[in-house]
């Protein structure tokens, strides 16, 4: 097996990249843990279409502006609880 054949056998299939960053994927649910929210209660505080909140969780593209409300609404749900 030559160092091209290993190379390629270690790397990570092209549909990963496809499907959006999961890594904003895990930073929503954690935010949504954190704010003791589901998916569909959050879609509703955020406004938006629960199937918009189910791809964001999924893996789509997530909006900077998603992550800054998410932030947000975690940082109430402390103050509400302090």
């Amino acid at each position: 097996m030559n160092a091209v054949n290993e190379a390629e056998r270690h790397q990570a299939p092209a549909h990963d990249v496809e499907y959006g960053n999961p890594t904003e994927a895990m930073v929503v649910r954690e935010l949504l843990a954190q704010a003791n929210l589901g998916q569909r209660a959050a879609a509703r505080e955020l406004g938006i279409n629960e199937r918009t909140m189910r791809g964001y969780c999924a893996g789509d593209r997530v909006p900077r502006v998603v992550i800054l409300a998410l932030e947000r609404l975690v940082d109430l749900q402390r103050r509400v609880a302090d």
